[in-house]
């Protein structure tokens, strides 16, 4: 019996070249800034995902964002370099049991999105945040 094999990647900075929470800001119009009632989250005992969550409602309801617009801004940032090598190899090699993960407080969606981008994902990928 083969052994079964886990590759678990993190998102940010590992699987993609930059942090995907703070890369989606560039979609406030005319480069704008963040109110300050949202970037006074991140310091508080609430912390990032209360910030994000503000962020991405600020987004949607302030800036007019939609959820396809979010997930091509972050397809839009490039892979760590070697990393679609290794997914591609790790896809077609002959471990038929591996896993491969992506593990991340990024938001699930975005994750997935870029995965499919990738070429990455299929039966072998699992998408956890």
């Amino acid at each position: 019996m083969m052994k079964r094999v886990l590759v678990a990647f993190d998102f940010d900075h590992t699987l993609i070249d930059k942090n995907s929470d703070t890369y989606v800001l560039r979609l406030i119009p005319d480069g704008g800034q963040l109110p300050a009632s949202i970037k006074k989250l991140y310091s508080t005992e609430s912390g990032w995902n209360d910030y994000m969550r503000e962020v991405f409602r600020y987004l949607h309801s302030t800036c007019g964002v939609s959820r396809d617009q979010l997930l091509s801004c972050v397809a839009e940032i490039p892979l760590v370099e070697g990393m679609r090598e290794l997914l591609e190899y790790l896809s077609v090699s002959t471990m038929t049991a591996a896993k491969m993960a992506a593990n991340s407080d990024s938001s699930t969606c975005d994750v997935e999105r870029r995965a499919v981008l990738s070429g990455a994902a299929d039966d072998k990928v699992a998408l956890q945040s």
